[in-house]
């Protein structure tokens, strides 16, 4: 039920048609929240693995970010709305707000990490509820009394996140955690074990770091309009914001005792910068317009919490008792269940409040609805099983690992996490894909099953090329590998693979194009041969996610197995270099052709006998000739096309229409659009 609190909405707050309409920005706010949840533990990673300072990494995130920012919106433009002097000042005290909020988070995230900087995000669910305002001028005394409850709950929640954290013990040696020594040629940063005191200042920093983005916010509302848009205005704080931070960052800088580079872990920080204040940033602009006020809070504060917390529970080397977190947590999310108790007006009768935890049981009737849709297809039936199996062995393997202080066997907990967080993907798109269409969704849900793929595919890029770099680097210094634990392990991960290879093995083949050649279509045929050319983009990359697993398993056995045998110890990067290629191999097809058909391509399969579909159109009786001829695939085998005939005026345009549709319907167009228009003769 603690996701149903986070994710529903009681019926009372939007129509049954909207909430069909906003799913698509929630899952993508929802997306959102996880990508920075992520990016913080890639912070918290940075922070306490290198000696680089707070400032100056939040100075070197910033600056990647305006290297980004700046060519994509060019504020610099004629053509854009001139900003005055008034505006300058303006942008320049929201730069300083920005670095404010940015240097507290970073230094809470490396004092107390990722997951209690959530917890704290989670302020701006109370904040707006405590304020007054002008409706607390009717029921004063029961208004008083319910923010005075929502306060009590939150500051006590938060009163048990400072004692779990200022409390904690830090134990440098722990096995299973990194260590830092000699040998690595870096040396050991003082914060790794912060006092109590430090970290009380740290957690009263990431209250002053909500505190700071929540004035930038109300500020940017009506500065953007002024300078022309909340991208453009983005674009001119995030540089502002790194002009303020040189100043911290070149006094640390010159204060530091110990050696540091900004350019280590590029890559890393070059994904983290991007993810935490660029790609969300967008998403963010494209969802929050279309979501419900009560259900931003909730996703934005308290899923990454949840995640994070989680998250953090299992990885960190802080001794604090997880039960004090959890119970802050769960503080938290019973004090937005308050919340929700007062979105019915006082007058309703306490017959008809339905409480949000009661909405989120298991039984309620979009889960059912869900599971139906789901169970129903064959396709989506073995996705399900797969992904369950998969989270079992995931849960026993982080189990195992957890209670015999396994690093290997946590790590790869975690990347089988990651694969079911991909398999849960692929499952909701099959599941999307089914839904109706609306007014605002005219075409359907289908595009969804092709958009997951590209995702997936993008995801398998992303691991390969990072791979790749892993690998280049351990090939020139291979390091020593104990493969005890890790041949089990890397066993029992092929053979649940294998599991998914057999109920996917059907969707390995590719789209396929024949070029120039002839590709005939008539009659029925139609049908069959779509199929047969058409692939479903999300199963291929669901696909190829599992292959990918089973390729990276067998890898490791074979490293192992000659690891143990003749000490080959460079064969670890050499299978990982290998496997990296065939992964970005396999998964090129299937982006090019996804991306072919988000971008509204005509089918290549089809493209000769479109051609000659439009030659047999031109000799139907009556029709003159034929414009704007436009075909694309829509999803999977549906091909969809739109054109505009011109006929005589002795021709019948019914008839015309008839056999224009009908000829296209036997070349493959399923849906057509055919606008006639009577040319007069002169």
């Amino acid at each position: 039920s603690t996701w149903g609190i986070i994710l529903e909405v009681n019926s009372h707050m939007l129509p049954t048609d909207r909430k069909r309409s906003t799913q698509p920005y929630n899952i993508i706010f929802a997306i959102s929240r996880c990508i920075r949840c992520l990016c913080l533990f890639g912070v918290w990673v940075s922070l306490t693995t290198t000696a680089v300072p707070t400032s100056v990494l939040a100075t070197w995130y910033m600056f990647i970010a305006s290297c980004i920012f700046l060519p994509l919106q060019r504020p610099w433009l004629e053509k854009k709305k001139q900003i005055g002097k008034e505006e300058v000042k303006s942008i320049v005290m929201c730069g300083g707000f920005h670095a404010v909020s940015v240097y507290f988070l970073l230094t809470g995230v490396r004092v107390c990490g990722p997951s209690a900087a959530l917890l704290v995000e989670c302020l701006d669910l109370f904040i707006s509820a405590i304020t007054p305002t002008k409706s607390d001028s009717r029921g004063v005394i029961p208004k008083l009394r319910w923010k005075l409850r929502v306060a009590v709950v939150a500051l006590l929640g938060y009163l048990i996140l400072w004692l779990a954290l200022a409390f904690a013990e830090v134990d440098e040696h722990r096995e299973g955690d990194l260590v830092l020594t000699e040998a690595d040629h870096i040396q050991k940063p003082s914060f790794v074990s912060p006092t109590a005191t430090e970290t009380s200042i740290a957690f009263i920093g990431l209250f002053i770091s909500v505190v700071f983005r929540n004035i930038l916010k109300n500020r940017s509302k009506a500065l953007a309009y002024e300078v022309g848009g909340a991208k453009r205005l983005q674009s001119l704080i995030v540089p502002s914001t790194v002009v303020w931070l040189l100043v911290p960052a070149t006094v640390a800088t010159i204060r530091s005792e110990v050696s540091f580079s900004v350019f280590n872990y590029f890559f890393t920080n070059l994904f983290i910068a991007f993810g935490l204040f660029v790609l969300t940033f967008y998403m963010d602009s494209l969802s929050l317009p279309h979501i419900h006020s009560q259900l931003k809070s909730k996703i934005g504060c308290l899923l990454p919490a949840v995640v994070g917390v989680g998250i953090e529970s299992s990885i960190t080397a802080h001794q604090w008792e997880p039960a004090l977190v959890w119970a802050s947590l769960l503080c938290l999310l019973f004090g937005s269940s308050l919340l929700d108790d007062q979105t019915v007006d006082s007058d309703t009768q306490p017959s008809r409040q339905r409480h949000v935890i009661w909405n989120s049981l298991p039984t309620s009737r979009g889960i059912r609805a869900f599971f139906r849709s789901v169970l129903e297809g064959r396709d989506t039936r073995r996705i399900l099983m797969f992904l369950t199996l998969n989270l079992m062995f995931t849960a026993v393997e982080a189990l195992y690992g957890y209670f015999t202080n396994s690093l290997s066997l946590i790590s790869d907990a975690s990347h089988m996490l990651f694969d079911c967080t991909a398999l849960a993907i692929g499952l909701y798109a099959a599941y999307m894909s089914k839904w109706r269409a609306t007014q605002t969704f005219s075409y359907g849900y289908g595009r969804f099953e092709v958009l997951s793929g590209f995702v997936n595919g993008v995801f398998l890029v992303v691991i390969a090329f990072l791979v790749l770099v892993e690998a280049l680097e351990r090939l020139f210094d291979p390091p020593e590998i104990n493969t005890n634990q890790l041949l089990l392990v890397s066993v029992c991960g092929f053979c649940v693979n294998m599991v998914g290879i057999v109920f996917f093995h059907e969707h390995h083949t590719h789209a396929h194009s024949h070029g120039g050649g002839e590709c005939a279509l008539s009659g029925d045929s139609s049908d069959s041969h779509g199929h047969a050319h058409a692939a479903n983009f999300n199963m291929q990359g669901i696909f190829l996610h599992i292959l990918a697993d089973t390729l990276g398993s067998l890898g490791v056995i074979v490293s192992c197995l000659v690891i143990e045998w003749w000490k080959w110890y460079i064969i670890d990067p050499l299978c990982s270099l290998i496997i990296s290629v065939l992964i970005v191999a396999s998964v090129i097809p299937l982006l090019r052709q996804s991306a072919q058909t988000l971008l509204q391509r005509a089918p290549e399969y089809m493209e000769h006998s479109l051609e000659e579909a439009l030659i047999d159109v031109k000799r139907v009786d009556g029709v003159v000739s034929c414009q704007r001829p436009h075909f694309w695939t829509f999803v999977n085998d549906e091909v969809v096309g739109t054109l505009h005939v011109s006929i005589n005026e002795s021709a019948d345009p019914q008839v015309v229409l008839k056999n224009v549709s009908l000829l296209l319907a036997n070349r493959g167009v399923r849906k057509t659009t055919v606008q006639v228009q009577v040319t007069r003769e002169r």
